[in-house]
């Protein structure tokens, strides 16, 4: 009650006098305007929780007033106090205006005045509290259903990642039985040196899922694998460039692509120690899109041990970029072999 108002609007002095001896141990609020206009005035300073006036005003008339109030404040509970009876005025301040009460004078201050203000605050109260409770279940309801959307997209990707790992493998399998069937595949060693190969794409695809989308920027990658570089001790086989990337941001799977590159360093330098690489990182950026190319020129890879062993690091690492976010392919120029590397990934 101490923190409700109550607006009283009459136009005779005495009805406000009246009704401020009355009232003055209520412990709500109060106020009280001798005009709908000065009322008016009062509802634009203060918060008014219930309305009682009078019907019969000059220059604005109760009815006028209610309808104003409805429509400006529609939450504030109205009554009318008024001596004023004939009944299709009533019907017709009943019928366009939500009154909670109307009350004829003269009334019983104790028995009838009193008791009917403290249930319209009572009510308002309970309107409150009944639009709070919506705003939380409603609030609750979106969380539930963006849990459940979140849920949804996982366990799809779940299922995306197993079907990719799982045609992969098929793929292994597949190109493996194509490969064991031709002459230079005779050699045991050449089988084991590409299984590992094989092991170490297989092992970085899986380690990468589940898949996730994750915010990064080109020269955090490029930190990133300058560190894998020191970590595996070729800080003197790789030489990394940056031509022209800047600082903008990404969005998509970070960790696979990361790991593709770990796969083509290790797999080419692991296969001959005599082989060395750069890299040369470029950025285009496109209006929804940024693609990042990893330009990998290989030294020392002309002898048929080590085209065999990059066709097939190719071949496997094709498939798995194809089903994800971008291609590599190998080029041939001159004296060296060049992989290209592409990651497209969303604008940030």
């Amino acid at each position: 009650m101490e923190n409700r108002t109550v607006l009283f609007v009459d136009d005779e002095p005495s009805i406000i006098g009246s009704l401020r001896r009355g009232l003055l141990d209520e412990k709500y609020n109060k106020e009280f305007a001798y005009s709908g206009e000065e009322a008016l005035k009062i509802m634009e300073e203060k918060d008014i929780d219930v309305i009682v006036t009078d019907m019969r005003m000059p220059e604005m008339n109760g009815l006028e007033l209610l309808k104003i109030v409805a429509e400006k404040y529609p939450d504030v509970i109205k009554m009318v106090l008024s001596g004023y009876t004939q009944l299709p005025q009533i019907l017709a301040t009943i019928n366009q205006v939500d009154i909670f009460k109307f009350i004829t004078k003269p009334w019983n201050l104790d028995e009838e005045l009193i008791p009917i203000i403290r249930k319209a605050i009572e009510t308002y109260n309970m309107k409150l509290e009944n639009e709070e409770l919506k705003k939380k279940l409603e609030k609750k309801n979106q969380l539930y259903e963006k849990i459940l959307k979140s849920t949804e997209d996982k366990f799809s990707q779940y299922k995306k990642d197993y079907k990719d790992i799982k045609n992969l493998n098929n793929y292994i399998f597949d190109y493996f039985k194509i490969m064991l069937g031709k002459e230079n595949y005779e050699d045991k060693d050449e089988i084991i040196k590409d299984i590992k190969i094989i092991k170490s794409i297989l092992g970085n695809f899986v380690d990468s899922t589940p898949t996730e989308e994750k915010e990064f920027n080109v020269k955090k990658l490029v930190k990133d694998l300058t560190e894998y570089i020191s970590e595996e001790n070729y800080t003197n086989k790789i030489e990394i460039n940056l031509n022209g990337v800047t600082n903008f941001k990404c969005k998509g799977n970070y960790k696979l692509l990361v790991n593709m590159l770990k796969s083509s360093m290790s797999s080419y330098l692991n296969n001959n120690e005599n082989n060395s690489l750069r890299i040369s990182v470029m950025t285009k950026d496109l209006e929804n899109t940024v693609e990042i190319y990893f330009i990998i020129e290989l030294f020392n890879s002309m002898n048929q041990d080590n085209m065999k062993r990059i066709k097939t690091l190719v071949a496997i690492m094709t498939h798995v970029m194809e089903n994800t976010m971008g291609y590599i392919k190998l080029q041939t120029e001159g004296d060296k072999n060049t992989l290209v590397l592409m990651g497209k990934f969303d604008s940030k």
